[in-house]
C-alpha cells in the first residue's frame, strides 16, 4: 500500500473510531431499556435460572455506565428505567412466589381438612361404640 491509501485508512479507521465511542454512550441505556421489556413481557414464566440472567445483564450493563459521564437529562432515564425494573421484577418474582404459596397453602388446607375429617369420624364411631356398650349395660 502507498502512503496515501495507508493515511487514507488511518484517518477513516480514526472516525469510525470515534463514532463508535459516541453510539457505544447510549448502548447500555438501550440494554437497560431492552431487559425492561423483556421483564415486562416474559417475566411472569421466568425461571429461577432467567432470573439470576436477568441479574447479571443488569449487572453487566451498569458496569458498562461507569465508564461514561452522563447528562443529568440522561441520568434521569437510566434511574427511570432501573426503577421500572426493579419494580417489575419484584412484581413478577412476587407474583410467581405468591402463586406458589398460595397453591401449596391449598394444598395443606385440603390435607388438614380430610385430616380433620377422618379424626372427626374415628372420633364419632367411638362415641358411637361407647353409646352401644352403654345401651347394652
Amino acid at each position: 500500500m502507498n502512503r496515501k491509501t495507508l493515511t487514507i485508512f488511518f484517518v477513516l479507521s480514526l472516525f469510525l473510531a470515534a463514532l463508535t465511542s459516541c453510539a457505544t454512550k447510549e448502548d447500555p441505556i438501550h440494554d437497560l431499556e431492552a431487559l425492561v421489556e423483556i421483564v415486562d413481557k416474559r417475566g411472569d414464566n421466568f425461571t429461577d435460572e432467567d432470573w439470576t440472567k436477568v441479574a447479571e445483564q443488569t449487572g453487566a450493563i451498569f458496569d458498562k455506565m461507569k465508564k461514561y459521564d452522563y447528562t443529568p437529562e440522561e441520568q434521569k432515564q437510566i434511574g427511570k428505567l432501573s426503577l421500572k425494573l426493579q419494580l417489575l421484577t419484584y412484581q413478577k418474582m412476587g407474583y410467581k412466589t405468591l402463586s406458589d404459596a398460595l397453591n401449596r397453602a391449598a394444598g395443606a388446607l385440603e390435607e388438614a381438612s380430610d385430616m380433620l375429617d377422618t379424626a372427626l369420624s374415628d372420633y364419632s364411631d367411638t362415641l358411637d361404640m361407647d353409646s352401644e356398650e352403654d345401651d347394652e349395660e
